[in-house]
């Protein structure tokens, strides 16, 4: 664009911005990168007119063209046409550049009513350039989008200092929330949320630029009202807003497959940004706009999702934002999550959620990804501080259970998963995990009632069918545990537990190919994941391939090793490591393999004094020949009565100790 062109635009004249300058030229020799711009194709308020007479009108944020595109390459067509008949050629060569002009010509107007939305609506308040997601048209634009970057970046995050109301980031997220849910501003308690991640100065950018969205929306709404000449319905109230937030703004789900661990998703300056999130970011940026224009919209959590209602109290319809907007109802909501009735009838699922749950959703949404990402402080900070908020968060309860779980302390996990069932009795996870406890105590029958009962609502649920298989394994019920297996991978045939699991499965049956078969998927589908490698290991040595199965080990013994170095406070590493080392020992006959894991389990029950580590530490004394210690250490773990354990096998496992 040259300095007229930049004049223009600064002034806002949108017809009079011209783009045949060599640095923006529409058909540029440059190579179009689609990852050149973040966060999608878009660039607003550019005016765009092909000559003196001839007009491309672009509105929205889609390349719409209207009828009068077959106009301006007729035209173009002819004048092309007449400087060749003015040039001293023959008629012959004539006939053929005009031949070859209408043939391009009519290819182009092709390509453009295929790729392109056709539309005939026009704005008279805003031109906007785009390029559609999905519409692979950057092989013939070829444009260089350095430029658009630089211009997308005015627009939505306007440059200069950007001035927040006084005292609007509050030193806390709690003091952003209001015991008065319509008192509550949720764009800056969503504001302060972001705060802990991100810079003040992305803060104040998605300020203004939430701002803009909010004006640019209202003028839309009033300039429906005065052509309709009456007030609109909820329904045209919806259709405006979903039309701005999706097809004008373009905000769409992010399906990349690391969505649920990038935090990205839950920060409001980069949904902006990038234009794109999942479920809870896109409908709390949809709330945002509808809180600051008034509009009756409420958050609704369910399993794993997240939508928006419009309810003014008589007209009650449901707005996915993961699909454009659309009306789904109720019933296809608790079909799709396997929602219990009662769980619905108590409000617990497809409520209208006050302003302060939404935030609760974020804190728990960035605690389960702190959680993934390896961050265990910061997540139980978030859970802390979502189940303080909400008293009646099972969501919440539950998540925290599962760390606590995971990190192997059994009582404190069982504490947040009765709290989480006394809130909700079908919560899916406290359910699973608490039947996983009791197969770890030994209580087989309690956890097939907690399994059956998350399949008496969820009759595919892979976690609960997996989990219900090795019950039936431990009690030698193969048959019955080959069927739980099929249906937990009929159900998600990439499941990594439930591989894993089936794999346990045919290795306790003596199938050990089958056994190694599936461990070999599980680390297909993911190479990282260290149950399957773990087992791998075990089915080997069982299958007689002892040469595979040591360098598997050795593998293993490396990489923990190596996460170690990296993550020296974590308990678990250490005793992982210490019990390949003690396999190791027991095929290698190295002492100093014993003595090594001897001080690596000394090292993990310093950091935390749980009951399967001393059974190790216990067990790695005996090998060592020091049946007294070990004897010691397990009348001292039959005494604790602060951690939940399988009392019956350490009582068995001593008497065996003694009887040596």
């Amino acid at each position: 664009m040259g300095s007229r062109g930049n004049t223009f635009f600064k002034k806002g004249s949108l017809y009079k911005a011209k783009v045949f300058g060599k640095s923006e030229n529409l058909f540029s020799k440059k190579v179009f990168r689609k990852d050149r711009l973040d966060g999608g194709r878009r660039v607003g308020k550019i005016g765009v007119v092909f000559g003196k007479f001839w007009e491309l009108e672009m509105a929205g944020f889609s390349f719409w063209f209207d009828h009068r595109i077959l106009q301006i390459f007729f035209s173009l067509t002819c004048l092309v046409l007449a400087a060749l008949y003015l040039l001293p050629f023959n008629s012959v060569f004539l006939g053929v550049l005009g031949v070859l002009f209408l043939w391009m010509f009519g290819v182009l107007e092709l390509f453009f009513r295929f790729f392109l939305d056709v539309r005939k609506s026009r704005l008279d308040w805003i031109g906007v350039f785009s390029f559609p997601e999905g519409k692979k048209i950057y092989p013939l634009f070829q444009r260089d989008m350095g430029v658009l970057r630089k211009l997308a970046a005015k627009i939505h995050f306007p440059g200069g200092k950007v001035d927040l109301p006084l005292g609007y980031l509050t030193p806390s997220l709690v003091e952003s929330v209001s015991p008065n849910d319509e008192k509550m501003d949720l764009l800056r308690s969503l504001l302060v949320f972001a705060r802990e991640n991100l810079e003040v100065e992305e803060i104040r950018a998605a300020f203004a630029a939430v701002e803009q969205m909010q004006r640019d929306l209202a003028d839309r709404l009033k300039c429906v009202r005065r052509r309709l000449g009456s007030s609109l319905s909820p329904e045209q109230v919806v259709q405006v807003f979903n039309h701005y937030f999706f097809h004008v703004q373009g905000f769409r789900l992010d399906r990349s497959k690391q969505k649920h661990n990038d935090l990205n998703n839950l920060l409001f300056p980069r949904i902006l940004r990038r234009r794109r999130a999942y479920c809870l970011g896109l409908s709390a940026l949809y709330l945002v706009l509808a809180e600051r224009l008034q509009l009756p919209l409420y958050g609704v959590s369910l399993p794993n999702h997240f939508f928006v209602r419009y309810d003014d109290g008589e007209v009650v319809r449901n707005i996915e934002t993961t699909v454009w907007g659309e009306p789904y109802g109720d019933e296809y909501y608790i079909r799709r999550y396997r929602l219990s009735v009662e769980s619905v009838e108590r409000g617990i699922y497809l409520a209208n959620l006050r302003k302060q749950e939404v935030l609760v959703e974020f804190l728990n949404n960035r605690g389960n990804i702190y959680y993934r990402l390896g961050k265990v402080e910061k997540a139980i900070e978030d859970f802390n501080r979502a189940t303080s908020l909400s008293i009646n968060f099972s969501a919440g309860y539950a998540s925290k259970g599962f760390v606590y779980f995971r990190d192997g302390q059994i009582q404190k996990a069982m504490e947040y998963f009765k709290k989480a069932l006394r809130i909700d009795p079908f919560c899916k996870t406290a359910l699973v995990c608490k039947a996983e406890i009791y197969m770890r105590l030994g209580r087989l029958e309690q956890a097939e009632c907690l399994l059956r009962k998350v399949l008496s609502v969820d009759e595919e649920n892979t976690l609960a069918w997996s989990n219900l298989a090795l019950v039936y394994t431990r009690r030698g019920l193969w048959r019955e545990a080959l069927e739980a297996h099929q249906r937990a991978l009929f159900s998600d045939p990439r499941s990594l537990f439930a591989l894993n699991n089936a794999g346990v499965t045919y290795c306790k049956m003596g199938r050990y190919e089958e056994a190694i078969a599936m461990f070999q998927y599980a680390l297909r589908v993911e190479r990282s994941f260290l149950p399957a490698r773990h087992n791998i290991v075990w089915a080997m040595r069982e299958a007689g391939l002892e040469h595979l199965a040591r360098e598997q080990q050795r593998g293993l013994v490396h990489h923990y090793r190596q996460l170690l170095k990296g993550y020296p406070r974590v308990h678990r590493n250490f005793y992982e490591l210490a019990r390949l080392l003690k396999d190791l020992a027991k095929v290698e006959g190295k002492k100093e393999h014993l003595q090594e894991a001897e001080q690596l389990i000394k090292s993990a029950i310093s950091l935390a004094p749980l009951p399967e580590y001393k059974e190790l530490l216990a067990e790695l004394n005996l090998l060592l020949e020091r049946r007294d210690r070990a004897v010691g250490i397990l009348e001292e773990l039959l005494a604790d009565r602060e951690h939940l354990f399988d009392r019956r096998r350490v009582y068995n496992k001593l008497q065996r100790y003694l009887a040596s």
